[in-house]
């Protein structure tokens, strides 16, 4: 299982950054798998037999062009509402 979900990682991340080159070249949008490949390769460092890929668990996250932005957006979103709460009186 472990094995798979590397190569869906290794399959969909490259695939998103040559859709979001694409992208750039043509200036248009194309759709991508958002976090998709991400998530597969941080699936696939916990299933995997080798116990040292635990601690790289977040790197398919980042290396995924997909699962990046996503991440940064929710982030981003998570700290507004944090300082909306905060200036509340």
């Amino acid at each position: 299982m472990g094995v798979l979900l590397a190569i869906l990682f290794l399959l969909v991340a490259p695939t998103n950054l040559a859709v979001l080159v694409i992208s750039y070249w043509r200036r248009s949008f194309v759709s991508f798998i958002p976090i998709i490949g991400g998530l597969a390769g941080t699936a696939a460092c916990f299933a995997l037999p080798y116990p040292a890929l635990r601690a790289w668990c977040w790197v398919p996250l980042l290396a995924d062009i997909g699962a990046a932005p996503l991440m940064l957006a929710t982030l981003v979103a998570w700290h507004i509402r944090r300082r909306k709460k905060d200036v509340r009186p």
